[in-house]
């Protein structure tokens, strides 16, 4: 295989990388998946009381009906509060949906939920989809931020192949991903 061509990475990165657990910088297996989600649980938020930051944010659970007969999905409804200082009526909010890390194989609608709530106490933005937006043919997007995203299971591209063996998500963990989703 080439020599890596992409930059290297941060510096603060590094070192929180260092910090993390041995098993975590490993390419993943299928049989490693428990164990993972079992870790990933030590960086949930401590609770719902938390996420709802001292009444600023409106904590809502729904389930809304999965794909072509599958599950239902969990989904976490986070907004601003209303009151004094919250969101008036009739006052359209901007909003953020937020899929969790995870890679398809781990993960719960409160992975990365705390920045979530972050986010409705101070920008003022609560949960949206830009998929039904488009399936539905609106309403308009205005941006879409996609932080690690898993977007090509060929793994034919450049940027899938250039990670392999390095930080705790590379080329090996998203092949496993993709494997495990069509598992079922």
């Amino acid at each position: 295989m080439a020599a890596s061509t992409h930059p290297p990475f941060d510096p603060e990165l590094s070192a929180v990388l260092a910090a993390l657990p041995a098993e975590l910088q490993q390419p993943m297996t299928i049989e490693d998946i428990p164990a993972r989600r079992e870790q990933l649980e030590q960086f949930l938020p401590a609770d719902d009381d938390a996420l709802r930051r001292e009444g600023a944010v409106e904590l809502e659970e729904r389930q809304i009906p999965g794909p072509d007969g599958a599950a239902d999905l969990s989904v976490l409804i986070l907004r601003p509060a209303r009151g004094p200082g919250g969101r008036g009526p009739g006052r359209a909010l901007p909003g953020v949906y937020h899929i969790h890390g995870g890679g398809m194989v781990m993960g719960t609608n409160r992975t990365g939920a705390d920045e979530m709530a972050r986010w409705a106490d101070e920008v003022g933005a609560v949960a949206g989809s830009a998929l039904m937006a488009r399936d539905r043919g609106g309403p308009a997007l205005t941006y879409q931020i996609l932080m690690c995203p898993m977007l090509d299971d060929r793994g034919i591209t450049p940027s899938s192949q250039e990670l392999d063996g390095e930080g705790v998500w590379d080329r090996t963990d998203n092949l496993v991903g993709y494997v495990r989703r069509a598992l079922g």
